[in-house]
């Protein structure tokens, strides 16, 4: 890589130079093949089943950050819209 100690190059760079995508952008798009695949699912799959479970709310609100794999992927989608 010829990096030698005082010197530093930014994580774009890195990548440039390994000539491999962000690890970031590759969770992303595993993230949205899985999506795909659960939505196409039979409806008695227990994948399909567990996602429709999410969309129910119980009588409690939490506090705090809960960021959810559903969250996370229903913020991702509208990003790429």
């Amino acid at each position: 890589m010829k990096i030698h100690y005082p010197f530093r190059i930014t994580n774009i760079e890195l990548y440039k130079r390994m000539r491999v995508n962000a690890w970031s952008n590759e969770i992303r798009i595993r993230r949205m093949k899985w999506l795909g695949h659960l939505l196409r699912l039979n409806e008695n799959a227990p994948a399909s089943i567990a996602l429709k479970e999410t969309n129910k709310t119980s009588g409690k609100k939490k506090r705090g950050n809960h960021q959810t794999w559903k969250k996370l992927v229903i913020k991702e989608v509208k990003e790429t819209d």
